[in-house]
């Protein structure tokens, strides 16, 4: 792709995402938002603004907005009602999943059994009811056995994950970690639909879902250092060190979209679409490794602000710095 048909697709990409989250958000009016609704006129207290907030502004939005739309692209085919139900309350339960881990204090074996066997009765709290009809409703329109499948990995990827806090976890098994549990959900938000995913398709999925979580703990920096969860961000040695997992975890999605039976244009449509994606932590590193020098080649978190390590995209000189990345060769896609 040359330089002037790249330069045409940056403002259309960005239109594109504008326009997905706005059909998005008319979407759950009539959806999510319902079940939103009806479980705060007996909320208990277990569920929180911040709650509904993630919902809202996060996984039930950008789940179908982004993951969603990105494999209609891939497929050639606009997404029906029904998968972009489903897309909606599997990124709704999301959310609510991670917090039955961070904040809820569930037992596992009752996590378990509900992931495994879903039924309104078990809930205790208003916080679980919800958790169990966005899951309910979601495996009623998805593929069923799968979803279960892979929300059972998401689990142990979740138990796993706990691990991050201790002082002696190892950066190799941060890696695994966070590998393992950006892999899984991107195959669980795949799940929605009902055509099973290639093995090819499968391994990118798994590939991209890695450096996504990776870019996720890019952006939280400043956030985990604070609450002491060990990331391959919160301990790399240096910016450099990170940057080159990062491009290495990209690189490994970029080989598999090449092996992917797709036609070709639906190939290089969904490259640039997820492109603008993994750029976004080429441009926060960027951040970071200015401050790196700054602080004469040791990037020291706990001497820096919340200002100096939030990497605001939605600032002009983010965005021009995005759209600079994006047109440069070396990110193209090479076919």
């Amino acid at each position: 792709m040359g330089f002037f048909s790249e330069l045409l697709a940056f403002p259309q990409l960005i239109n594109t995402y504008k326009k997905n989250f706005r059909v998005q958000k008319e979407f759950m009016a009539h959806t999510i938002e319902l079940d939103i609704a009806e479980a705060l006129k007996t909320n208990d207290g277990s569920i929180g603004e911040k709650d509904i907030q993630k919902i809202r502004t996060y996984y039930g939005n950008a789940v179908p907005a982004i993951l969603g739309e990105g494999y209609a692209i891939l497929r050639g085919k606009a997404l029906t009602s029904d998968e972009r139900t489903v897309q909606t309350y599997l990124g709704g339960l999301t959310g609510l999943f991670d917090d039955l881990f961070d904040e809820k204090e569930i037992e596992q074996t009752c996590l378990l059994e509900m992931i495994n066997d879903p039924k309104e009765s078990q809930a205790k709290t208003s916080f679980e009811l919800l958790f169990l009809r966005f899951y309910i409703k979601a495996l009623a329109l998805g593929n069923r056995k799968r979803i279960i499948e892979l929300l059972v990995k998401g689990f142990y990827a979740q138990v796993a994950s706990l691990e991050q806090v201790q002082q002696d976890v190892s950066q190799e098994r941060i890696a695994e970690i966070t590998r393992e549990k950006g892999g899984i959900f991107l195959q669980f938000y795949r799940a929605g639909f009902h055509e099973p995913p290639g093995s090819v398709e499968n391994e990118m999925l798994y590939n991209i879902g890695a450096a996504g979580q990776l870019e996720n703990d890019i952006f939280d920096l400043y956030k985990d250092h604070q609450d002491g969860i060990k990331t391959l961000s919160t301990t790399a040695p240096s910016i450099d060190e990170l940057e080159k997992t990062y491009d290495s975890w990209i690189s490994q999605y970029q080989v598999k979209l090449t092996q992917l039976n797709f036609e070709e244009k639906a190939i290089t449509r969904f490259e640039r679409f997820t492109r603008i994606l993994y750029l976004r932590g080429k441009v926060c590193l960027s951040q970071y490794l200015q401050l790196e020098t700054q602080m004469g080649g040791q990037l020291d978190v706990s001497k820096c602000t919340r200002k100096d390590l939030i990497c605001d995209m939605g600032k002009l000189s983010n965005q021009l710095k995005l759209m600079g990345l994006y047109l440069m060769p070396q990110f193209r896609f090479k076919e």
